[in-house]
């Protein structure tokens, strides 16, 4: 009888730590409970915490943010938090705020697929020389580069049920401050299931994005 009640008890106990363990493999999906609002008069606070984390999560608790939000910036790891959200299907559109940046307080992410997020501020695989444009616009503009923050354009459907996210970059001669001399239209391509497929020029333009 004993050995009868005892078995029981250890599947129950080997079921619990399982949940644990898939809990802690998929945390939960970003959504717009995690959406929050900085408080004017804690701008400076939040900015001036750096990446240190403790700080970051004790001006938001000040500021009221929700457990999600909260939870959010904890997952990012850097002085930011989650400004709009956008359910747009299997993976989303998260707008973030960086209050302590010095140039652009803003980038887009791609959240809830694999990996969970996906920043629009990593470009460097965007190869902008391939389009047939680039040998014109290089031959007037020698430090000719792309820029973020990146300009959402839109979704697609692709033909296998995934997600196409559009974003267009700035064309820039030279250093972050200098001319604006058109744009770079790009791809962000998930499959069905929610899985990162790379980034990928899609068009060069001689029109400044907006």
């Amino acid at each position: 009888m004993r050995l009868r009640s005892v078995l029981p008890m250890a599947a129950m106990a080997l079921l619990i730590m399982l949940a644990g363990t898939e809990a802690l493999a998929q945390p939960d999906k970003v959504g717009p409970q995690a959406v929050w609002k900085l408080p004017r008069d804690l701008y400076g606070h939040f900015a001036a915490c750096g990446d240190r984390l403790d700080c970051l999560l004790g001006v938001m608790k000040q500021g009221k943010a929700s457990p999600e939000a909260m939870a959010f910036t904890r997952r990012m790891k850097d002085n930011c938090y989650l400004e709009e959200f956008k359910k747009m299907g299997t993976v989303d559109l998260a707008h973030v705020f960086f209050p302590g940046r010095a140039n652009t307080n803003w980038a887009y992410f791609l959240v809830n697929g694999s990996p969970w997020q996906v920043s629009t501020e990593d470009i460097d695989k965007i190869d902008i020389t391939k389009d047939p444009l680039y040998v014109s616009l290089s031959k007037r503009y020698k430090q000719i580069g792309c820029w973020p923050p990146a300009i959402f354009k839109g979704m697609q459907s692709l033909p296998d049920g995934g997600q196409r996210f559009v974003f267009a970059y700035t064309l820039i001669d030279g250093p972050h401050a200098g001319k604006r001399v058109g744009s770079a239209v790009a791809a962000f391509d998930f499959n069905r299931a929610g899985t990162f497929l790379g980034a990928k020029l899609v068009r060069l333009t001689e029109e400044i994005p907006q």
